[in-house]
């Protein structure tokens, strides 16, 4: 029986040999070399974030695995990893490895976060700095190279370097005042509060590049509870009480600042009356179904700056430079005849009534609103904002009979006397008295 199971194992053995040499000899046919013999060659400390990372480097982890003969010729030159080592030829493989350690030991710097303070000294500040790290690759390889050419085991350091973030000074260099633009508001207390307040979501604010403001998502809505007060505001075509009146000079306000900027206007609206504290076309109104939308597109962020200052009404906007200027233009493109609302009885041509004019109106006006670019003086875009209509208001009268026609009838011989008397009398009355 023991025989039976030698003569078993020695068959195995036998075909085992068989078999890895003719593996062998495929290699060597197919690879033009048999695979070599795994040596160490080095080991490489080096740190990441997770700790120090040591790693024995082999011929055989340094040996890629090849899919096919060409890539590989192409690679090793048809030469053994040992032969390019003796002959110090050039070894890609070591590149690779620099690499990868590279990338494990990079963590990049982080600059920080601007801090913006309005109103405050300084404006802007930087936080939350953090140091990189990076590879020392040149001496690295320079290591490497000694460790190979000894042809002896050793151990590499591998040298990590900080990366220092940007300075302070430098990262608020960078920021410069994009546009600044005000209004004048009136001295009515609760008028200037309900601005004020409205404003106060925008002071401070941060926006990033390609986010869009909301004024009704930021402002919120304008009630009682929230601190708004009742003073005029246009509702169906007139001036009237309500809550939250003023804070369309807020909207315009900030709505004049945005063009000066370069910012993307989204959604705007003109009041149906025209408003005393910007041109026509360029108010910004705002309601419960009407909103202001605009949008950073400058490329970097944005930082915004408002409020109300005695009686001026403030917004100014911070963010990178640009050569750009922009300038707001409006052309009037139509204006409608005005109209008579007359009080009273209507006396028109009558000769005998003068017209008095109680209320002198305005015509209602179309006009279509442009920013201009320029680059020095020089017009590179054209950009169309909206088309405003603003209704008109009719112009108040009244006819009232003139001097000579309430003078009665009584009267008339102490004038024939005094125009006898050559006393200077109205043409009108010296008609009278002569006819």
């Amino acid at each position: 029986m023991f025989t039976e199971r030698s003569g078993v194992y020695t068959v195995c053995t036998y075909y085992c040999v068989r078999k890895f040499t003719l593996v062998l000899l495929c290699m060597v046919f197919l690879f033009g070399f048999a695979p070599e013999k795994n040596v160490k060659l080095f080991t490489v400390s080096y740190e990441t974030s997770n700790g120090i990372v040591q790693e024995v480097v082999s011929t055989r982890s340094l040996t890629p695995k090849w899919h096919n003969i060409q890539d590989r010729d192409e690679f090793t030159k048809g030469k053994s990893l040992a032969q390019r080592i003796k002959e110090k030829s050039e070894l890609p493989e070591i590149d690779f490895l620099i690499e990868r350690i590279k990338n494990k030991v990079a963590v990049k710097p982080f600059d920080g976060n601007i801090q913006f303070n309005p109103q405050g000294e300084p404006r802007f500040t930087v936080t939350q700095q953090k140091v990189g790290k990076t590879l020392d690759v040149r001496r690295l390889r320079a290591d490497i190279n000694v460790a190979l050419a000894s042809g002896k085991h050793q151990e590499i350091l591998a040298i990590v370097k900080d990366v220092q973030p940007k300075s302070e000074q430098e990262m608020i260099s960078s920021i410069h005042l994009r546009s600044a633009f005000s209004t004048r508001c009136s001295q009515v207390p609760a008028r200037t509060a309900n601005i004020a307040l409205a404003l106060s979501g925008y002071n401070g604010l941060i926006v990033q590049n390609g986010q869009t403001m909301s004024f009704n998502h930021i402002v919120g809505p304008r009630t009682q509870e929230r601190g708004y007060q009742c003073a005029k505001i246009i509702m169906d075509g007139e001036f009237v009480p309500g809550i939250g009146g003023g804070v369309c000079q807020a909207s315009t306000t900030l709505f004049n600042a945005a063009l000066l900027s370069g910012l993307k206007i989204e959604k705007s609206y003109n009041h149906s009356l025209e408003i005393s504290y910007v041109p026509l076309g360029r108010d910004a109104m705002v309601s419960s179904a009407s909103d202001l939308e605009i949008r950073n597109n400058t490329g970097g962020t944005i930082y915004i700056e408002a409020g109300v200052k005695g009686r001026e009404v403030f917004v100014n906007i911070w963010g990178n430079y640009t050569p750009v200027k922009y300038k707001p233009r409006v052309e009037m493109t139509k204006i409608h005849d005005l109209k008579n609302e007359v009080i009273g009885v209507d006396c028109y041509g009558n000769p005998n009534y003068e017209q008095v004019i109680i209320e002198s109106g305005k015509s209602a006006k179309t006009t279509t609103t442009y920013l201009d670019a320029y680059r020095g003086e020089k017009l590179v875009h054209t950009y169309k904002i909206r088309k405003s209509h603003y209704k008109g208001e009719p112009r108040v009268v009244r006819y009232e009979r003139t001097e000579c026609e309430a003078i009665s009838e009584k009267n008339v011989n102490t004038l024939r006397a005094l125009f006898s008397s050559s006393i200077i009398l109205s043409p009108r009355i010296r008609y009278l008295l002569t006819d």
